[in-house]
């Protein structure tokens, strides 16, 4: 399996090709080598989400770090409202 880095992430086009990829891998998941596949894309997606999340929470982030960080997270589907709520924490006075 690959390990995940977030370093120049913002050139990748990982997020885009994944959430295209990931409707074709769900829809034939019911075929074995699919199914790997599907299984593993997922595990490296969730670990990336895992490191942008601590990116965006490191106090050493930049604001256009952490508004990558943001861009990135939402074109993996995760929800803004949780996105919001991370953001709000950081930055709260």
């Amino acid at each position: 399996m690959c390990t995940v880095s977030v370093v120049c992430l913002s050139s990748d086009p990982l997020p885009r090709t994944y959430c295209k990829a990931q409707r074709v891998l769900e829809a034939y998941q019911h075929m074995p080598s699919f199914h790997g596949i599907e299984k593993d894309c997922s595990a490296i997606v969730a670990r990336l989400k895992v490191l942008l999340h601590e990116r965006m929470g490191d106090a050493r982030s930049s604001t256009s770090t952490v508004a990558e960080t943001v861009d990135l997270l939402l074109e993996l589907n995760e929800p803004p409202q949780v996105l919001c709520q991370q953001f709000l924490e950081k930055y709260a006075c």
